[in-house]
């Protein structure tokens, strides 16, 4: 089977974790280079492990839009999420943020308002497509 390197899912690239005091904070996973080498089948695993936890976080988006505060952090993290996952799990995982069902954060089952939840996608798309010009 053939393998591909990818961004170390533990430490997200960087090769350090956040705790200084464990072999000077160097990630276990990838040994401090950033990237691993997976099989084939386990890439498509990570990238539907990046879908759900930008769903996830757009949770935490709709949550902060009813209450009147600032979504753009979290939507850039989640555009940075859907932005490695691709085209077409980006569209599925959009189309979840913009039904607005998702989770709170103690696991119930949470609708918000159609306006608020096309709000938040409609920043995602719009901050993808920054990043997108960003990068080339």
């Amino acid at each position: 089977m053939s393998k591909q390197t990818v961004k170390c899912p533990k430490c997200e690239g960087r090769g350090k974790i956040n705790f200084s005091s464990l072999a000077g904070g160097q990630c276990f996973t990838c040994y401090g280079a950033g990237s691993v080498k997976v099989d084939a089948p386990t890439v498509k695993g990570l990238l539907f492990f990046k879908m759900g936890e930008a769903v996830r976080m757009a949770g935490w988006a709709l949550e902060d839009a009813e209450a009147g505060r600032d979504i753009t952090p979290t939507c850039r993290r989640i555009a940075t999420e859907l932005f490695e996952v691709g085209t077409d799990l980006a569209r599925e995982a959009l189309a979840d943020i913009r039904k607005g069902r998702y989770y709170d954060s103690v696991g119930r089952r949470s609708q918000a308002p159609a306006h608020i939840a096309h709000k938040v996608a409609d920043r995602v798309i719009e901050i993808g497509r920054e990043m997108k010009r960003e990068q080339g």
